[in-house]
């Protein structure tokens, strides 16, 4: 995670968020995530957090949907998303 980003005006990028196969759908990625949000949320409040997502990952695409990411940006190959203002009251639990 780069907590000093210049993507959008200075978010958290966070990089290479992943689960090795043998232990997927387990649960394991949205507990980190709920903690990224959670200790992002506790420590730099004012910042979003972003990520860019392959598009043909829809796995990975659909997670950060679920945690209130949003497409910013997109190009041919990626998207780049965005979690709102970590303040907001749809971060999940």
């Amino acid at each position: 995670m780069n907590p000093n980003s210049k993507r959008l005006g200075g978010s958290i990028y966070l990089i290479n968020i992943s689960v090795h196969k043998d232990y997927q759908r387990q649960g394991i990625a949205s507990a980190m995530m709920t903690n990224i949000i959670n200790y992002y949320k506790t420590t730099m409040p004012e910042k979003q957090l972003s990520l860019n997502v392959e598009k043909s990952n829809t796995k990975a695409f659909n997670l950060y949907k679920k945690f209130g990411f949003s497409v910013i940006e997109s190009d041919d190959e990626d998207y780049l998303m965005a979690h709102p203002a970590l303040d907001n009251e749809n971060d999940k639990k």
